[in-house]
């Protein structure tokens, strides 16, 4: 995304995680704390971890961006079938196009948790 507002001060303040539990229960937080290329295993597709931050205070009048940062080696663990979308796939070469798809992902996903919370 392209930011077109005002140059304003900013400032930048790296935050790691104080939790990190796998999908299994177990505590993963000193695999992932420094780059030191003592990476997280998941080998099997569906492996997750969820991981909790402190967030940082704003004040009022304050916006917020929170990016994450990542490293480390990735090997997808996927096993595809069937052709792949062509016509689909060439939209992305639109400007904008992927920014949309993944808002619209995103709030496919919102409304499937909000539905799931509400029962």
């Amino acid at each position: 995304a392209i930011d077109y507002s005002k140059d304003e001060k900013l400032s930048v303040q790296e935050i790691k995680p104080y939790l990190a539990i796998d999908e299994n229960g177990a505590n993963v937080l000193p695999s992932l704390l420094y780059a030191d290329k003592n990476y997280l295993n998941q080998p099997k597709t569906g492996n997750a971890a969820v991981l909790k931050y402190k967030a940082i205070e704003k004040t009022k009048n304050q916006q917020q961006t929170v990016i994450l940062h990542t490293s480390g080696y990735y090997e997808h663990v996927r096993d595809y079938s069937g052709m792949p979308k062509i016509a689909f796939l060439k939209g992305f070469s639109k400007a904008g196009a992927f920014a949309t798809f993944s808002k619209n992902k995103y709030t496919e996903v919102k409304k499937k948790e909000l539905m799931a919370s509400n029962k």
